[in-house]
Parts: C-alpha cells; structure tokens; sequence
C-alpha cells in the first residue's frame, strides 16, 4: 500500500514538473542590436584663424576629403564672402558646387559687402533655417549661432553651426 501512494505521489510530482515545462520549446529569438535606420557623417570646420585667401584649389581638395570620409553633413565658421566681387571665390557657392550639396549660411558681420558668418552644408535637404544673433553678449564679432534642419529621411535633424565669442564665460 505504502509503494501506491509512492507511485502516486511520483507520477503527481511529474505530471507537476511537466505541467510547469512544456514539452514544446517555443522558438528563442536572437538578441540583435537594433541598427539604426539611417547614420550620417558630421563634420565641422572653422575657417575664423585661416589667414590666406580661399583659393579654388583649396575648396576642390576639400570636397575630395569630404568625399573620400563619406560626410554627409558639413558645419562651418567664420567663412568671410565678399558676393559680387568677382576676383574672389565665394567659398559657400564653390562648396556647394563641387560637392552637390545644398547650403545654409547665416551672416553675423555686413561691413560694405564682406560678409562674415556660419554655414551648414548637407548632402540632405534643408528644410528650415534660423540665425540666432547673442543679442546679450558684448562681442566685436557679431558671433551667432545658425541652427538648420535636415531632412534625414525618418526624422529631421537639427544641426548648428556656431562661433563663440573668444572671451565668452561657461555660462554665456
């Protein structure tokens, strides 16, 4: 009697223990790390100390190693133009052209047609852009932050190109 209720007592604990499992293992998925859907390339460049004249040659070399490290966005300050002045290469206008990209400039400075400023180049689209002046910061410079928004495919994004006052705290 007592070897029953130990075999009922075994087939209960397996019936338990089975119950719990199932006999079918359902299917363990891969843990992959989710790729992003889309990676650009972002560079900046600051041409406020660059103290030769912008050439046509340096804008051609500039767009083969924009090329060649694949950058798809490219932010820059301090670019000096002089529209209208044919004996000198618009760096903005060259850039664009050698590259294909379309361009945001965001002037800070207008002294009798010398325009200084930021720009923000991209392989993308422009959707908007916004030059926001430091209206409360005492600068001999005008510096201005331009903000642009690129049309990246599944989202847009804002890119800002931007030349601080060379004595500008921490907090300004």
């Amino acid at each position: 009697m007592r070897c029953r209720y130990i075999k009922i007592l075994g087939i209960l604990l397996s019936v338990l223990v089975f119950w719990d499992c199932p006999l079918i293992q359902p299917k363990s998925e891969k843990a992959f790390a989710r790729k992003p859907e889309i990676i650009l390339q972002i560079a900046s460049l600051n041409l406020g100390n660059f103290n030769k004249r912008i050439e046509k040659k340096y804008i051609v070399e500039l767009a083969k190693v924009l090329k060649r490290e694949q950058v798809d966005v490219l932010t820059v300050q301090g670019i000096t133009r002089y529209p209208g002045v044919p004996t000198r290469v618009d760096f903005i206008n060259e850039l664009s052209v050698q590259t294909d990209w379309r361009n945001a400039f965001g002037e800070m400075m207008n002294i009798s047609g010398r325009q200084t400023g930021n720009a923000v180049f991209s392989s993308y689209p422009i959707l908007s852009q916004h030059n926001q002046t430091f209206d409360h910061l005492k600068t001999a410079s005008f510096e201005a932050a331009l903000h642009a928004s690129i049309d990246a495919g599944v989202h847009s994004l804002t890119v800002v190109s931007v030349q601080m006052p060379p004595k500008a705290t921490a907090e300004e």
